[in-house]
């Protein structure tokens, strides 16, 4: 197998360089992925080539290793720039291993498959190889998933599925868009919805919770209950809750826990004050975090990073960690002005951090607050207390008030910290 082989052949030469500059990485980790992408390959299959070749070469088994690694990202849906990163820490920790300073990368995956790589190559079983996983606790989830990977491959002889998320039609967000212009549009929208139970039965339920009614209003009549700017709302969520699980990045499930609290808290602040929201809050919090999925430095910090104790009150969301260069939230303000949602909404994504605007101080309150529960369980950082105060103050909210609605949102919602020693 060819590219395979030159996969192999390159590693080598690297290995007897003196240095590995980012441009070698970043082409041996595209090479990677190209081989990876071969669907009669497999990580047996792979070692058997491998052996077949000279084998007194400096870890001549590390072309596996990267596969089983790549094939492994695939099968988790992993986001590509994380997945890069990954590929080029086994490559960094072998080439410093080649001059005998060799230490396993921080991740679950990365240690998994070098062990159970090493292992086959040296005569022991695929059972043995993984079974002797098993005694590390902190290596659980990274060995589920290499696997089930390989139980896949040896039950169909071909690389990891690449599961994809299949995104509403087009169609069905083109008539959503223009339904408020455009009354023709209407049966096109409900033919449309029809084809996704899951997400016409989601429109009904929510039209029937604003009723009195006892049993589900048709899909018809929520759409007319509910009006187009709610239902294409209630549309963009499902959409969010729907992409933003794919791909995984490590911070990933830390911030949709924090986007979910910030909801909450948002929704429970807005009955103690009389704030008109531009969009429901669930809406809001998705936008607000959405750039996060394509910012670098979200999508490759391995640990979520408690801020320091000393640290200013972070009002915004992308202010939740300390990054070199914080997201803009451009893509987010591209997509509401695609989707011609409230000019409002898209002013607030543009500037917002307004002491002046109860809107943008009741968002910026919830954001704050989430953090102090996620991190802090409830206590509030006395460096914090003097904006707080000013924020409470332009709501006309207590702090007792503010203390009851975190804490019940918290006791509701089971909000916990999702901290991994090691993370995939």
């Amino acid at each position: 197998m060819k590219p395979l082989l030159d996969l192999h052949n390159r590693l080598q030469l690297v290995f007897a360089e003196s240095r590995v500059d980012t441009e070698t990485l970043a082409a041996i980790t595209q090479q990677t992925l190209e081989v990876a992408d071969i669907k009669e390959l497999t990580l047996l299959s792979a070692l058997e080539i491998l052996q077949a070749q000279n084998t007194s070469k400096v870890y001549p088994f590390v072309s596996a290793e990267l596969l089983l690694v790549c094939w492994t990202c695939h099968y988790r849906q992993m986001s590509k720039r994380y997945t890069l990163s990954l590929l080029s820490q086994v490559i960094l920790s072998r080439y410093k291993g080649a001059s005998g300073n060799f230490r396993r990368p921080p991740s679950q995956i990365i240690r998994v498959a070098q062990v159970t790589v090493e292992s086959l190559w040296n005569g022991s079983s695929l059972g043995r190889a993984l079974a002797k996983l098993t005694r590390y606790k902190n290596l659980s989830d990274g060995l589920e998933l290499v696997s089930q990977l390989v139980h896949y491959q040896l039950q169909f002889l071909e690389s990891a599925p690449v599961k994809s998320v299949k995104p509403l039609p087009r169609k069905l967000l083109v008539a959503i868009r223009n339904w408020p212009d455009n009354d023709e549009v209407f049966p096109k929208v409900i033919q449309a919805l029809e084809s996704h139970p899951s997400l016409s039965d989601r429109l009904r339920e929510q039209a029937t919770a604003q009723t009195e009614q006892t049993h589900l209003l048709g899909l018809k009549q929520s759409l007319l209950w509910l009006g187009p700017e709610r239902s294409r709302e209630l549309i963009l969520v499902s959409h969010f809750e729907t992409h933003l699980n794919y791909p995984y990045f490590p911070l990933r499930e830390p911030l949709l826990v924090l986007r979910t609290f910030l909801s909450r808290v948002l929704e429970s602040l807005l009955q103690l004050v009389n704030v008109d929201m531009p969009c429901h809050p669930d809406l809001l919090s998705y936008l607000w975090v959405y750039d996060c999925w394509y910012h670098p430095n979200w999508t490759t910090q391995v640990h979520w990073k408690p801020l320091p104790k000393s640290s200013s009150a972070r009002v915004q969301p992308t202010d939740w960690q300390t990054m070199p260069k914080k997201p803009n939230l451009h893509r987010a303000m591209k997509l509401a002005e695609y989707w011609r949602l409230s000019p409002r909404l898209v002013n607030f994504l543009a500037q917002p951090e307004q002491p002046t605007n109860r809107l943008a101080v009741l968002c910026q309150l919830s954001a704050m607050a989430a953090l102090i529960m996620y991190e802090k369980g409830g206590e509030v950082p006395s460096e914090w207390q003097h904006t707080l105060s000013e924020y409470l103050s332009a709501l006309g909210v207590s702090w007792t008030e503010f203390n009851d609605v975190i804490h019940t949102s918290a006791h509701n919602y089971g909000l916990y910290c999702p901290f991994e020693p090691i993370p995939l």
